[in-house]
């Protein structure tokens, strides 16, 4: 892969480690007040107000088919920038910026016809003492070329203002 490295964000899910390129990380806030949104899908957790600004925050347990948790004081959200999209993403920690050489990430394939959260997850980083998954950013809000989102009962919520994509 070369050399040099690229600086992610690390963080902790369900007892796992997940990580995010530094350049898409905006801020990292506490769980705000949320406002539930009638039929959004299951992994928005709601709206909340940041600063002046509607933010869209993810179960990012739930967008990743993990088992939902409860959330604690430890609990943070990740607020991700990814072309003119924003979001938050709820973390169950935050365990802080790590350099990751390029020698040690690697790709990696789905089994054939298992294509569920392919875009999600396609990478991971082996460091000394554990294994990092490597988000995209791109899946974590959906493909970019979606403006709308579809709730459970099929009604379409337009605009890009929540950024909610199925």
């Amino acid at each position: 892969m070369g050399g040099g490295s690229t600086q992610y964000v690390v963080f902790r899910l369900a007892g796992e480690s997940y990580g995010i390129a530094i350049e898409y990380l905006q801020e990292i806030i506490r769980v705000p007040a949320v406002v539930r949104v009638p039929l959004a899908p299951p992994y928005i957790k709601g709206l909340a107000n940041l600063r002046g600004t509607i933010l869209t925050v993810y179960d990012t347990r739930v967008r990743l088919g993990l088992p939902s948790g409860n959330g604690d004081e430890g609990s943070r959200v990740v607020v991700v920038k990814f072309g003119e999209r924003q979001a938050g993403f709820i973390v169950d920690r935050v365990d802080g910026v790590v350099d990751v050489p390029l020698s040690s990430v690697e790709e990696f394939r789905r089994e054939e016809g298992n294509t569920a959260g392919a875009d999600l997850i396609t990478r991971a980083a082996k460091l000394e003492d554990r294994l990092v998954l490597l988000l995209e950013p791109g899946g974590l809000f959906g493909s970019a070329g979606e403006e709308s989102c579809r709730g459970g009962s099929g009604v379409t919520f337009g605009g890009t203002a929540a950024g909610w994509e199925e």
